[in-house]
């Protein structure tokens, strides 16, 4: 058996943000992203749950640029959102 060897590529931005993307490198040259097998995740589970996130967080946005601007709506949106996020990863 080969052994799988993983590395971690970090691109680092402006203001602090990162961007690290994790791969292990099989025996036959192909490359299997690391961050799947951290989260337990096959590929289109973790794709429907991270589209699924992308949509609920741009409404959020949308909620929050509204709240924004009159504060008398949608005065639990941030709130809201981050309890359905931590909910979900924990």
């Amino acid at each position: 058996m080969h052994e799988r060897r993983r590395k971690s590529f970090v691109l680092s931005f402006k203001a602090g943000h990162t961007l690290t993307i994790k791969a292990t490198r099989a025996w036959n040259g192909l490359v299997v992203l690391g961050h799947l097998e951290d989260v337990g995740m096959g590929y289109f589970e973790h794709m429907k749950g991270a589209l699924v996130l992308s949509i609920r967080f741009g409404l959020s946005s949308i909620q929050l640029i509204l709240h924004a601007l009159f504060p008398f709506i949608f005065i639990d949106a941030g709130k809201r959102a981050a309890e359905k996020y931590n909910g979900r990863h924990r």
